[in-house]
This record gives C-alpha cells, sequence and structure tokens, in this order.
C-alpha cells in the first residue's frame, strides 16, 4: 500500500446557498475511492457577496460516517471584506479527518453573505493506494 496526495476540485457553481451537500443540492460532494485522510482545504470565490462583517462559511463533512462528522474544527470563512478572495481560517479537525474507502465528503455551507457566487475549493487528501 502506498501514501499518495491528491487535490480535489469542489466546485460551487451559480449563486451560493446555505445548507448541507448532497444529491440535488447543487453542493459538490466526492466518493471517497480508498482509505485516506483529510489533510487541507483552500478556496478561491468569484463573487464575495455583500454585508458589514458578514462571510460565506464553508463546512466539510462525512456524510457516510455514523454519526455524520464534520472534518474542520474551524470552518473556512469567506470575507466580504476581502482583498484576494481566498478561503480564510480553516482548519482541519485531525481527530475527525480519517474517511474510508466509499466514504462521502460533503460540502455544508453554514452561512452566507448576500449573493455570494461561483466558489472553487480544494481539498487536499492522501490516500492508501493498492
Amino acid at each position: 500500500m502506498i501514501h499518495q496526495q491528491f487535490v480535489i476540485p469542489l466546485e460551487l457553481k451559480g449563486t451560493i446557498t446555505t445548507g448541507d451537500g448532497g444529491a440535488g443540492t447543487g453542493k459538490p460532494r466526492w466518493k471517497a475511492p480508498y482509505a485516506g485522510n483529510v489533510e487541507g482545504l483552500e478556496g478561491w470565490i468569484k463573487t464575495l457577496g455583500s454585508g458589514a462583517g458578514t462571510s460565506t462559511d464553508i463546512q466539510l463533512r462525512n456524510s457516510t460516517a455514523n454519526p455524520d462528522r464534520d472534518i474542520l474544527s474551524t470552518k473556512g470563512t469567506f470575507e466580504v471584506d476581502s482583498a484576494t478572495n481566498l478561503l480564510e481560517g480553516q482548519v482541519v479537525d485531525a481527530a475527525n479527518a480519517s474517511f474510508a474507502a466509499g466514504d462521502v465528503i460533503e460540502v455544508d455551507v453554514d452561512a452566507i453573505s448576500t449573493g455570494p457566487a461561483d466558489a472553487t475549493l480544494y481539498m487536499a487528501v492522501g490516500m492508501f493506494v493498492d
């Protein structure tokens, strides 16, 4: 078994809304082909939205774990006053970062500014490939 690292793009196309990921939600999900760990999350958003002091808050969730579990101990945020449009502040919770082959990792948008749109997240994973 070889440990390999991969970057998985997860796209939020169009206007972003709050809610959990999954089929029919318009939020991206990824099914793990092998067991591994989420090692990081980065992102960029085209339209930050508006609203003084508000942000679009992003969480990753393993929807297959029983019970479901959040992967980030500190959610990533797209701050409306950002000069870079980059995801900020996200911290992976090492205790919840592991996944099994077949687990589904979903994007969960917990809060939004007014009118955020078109974000791409880059999830770094390490997997134990046969």
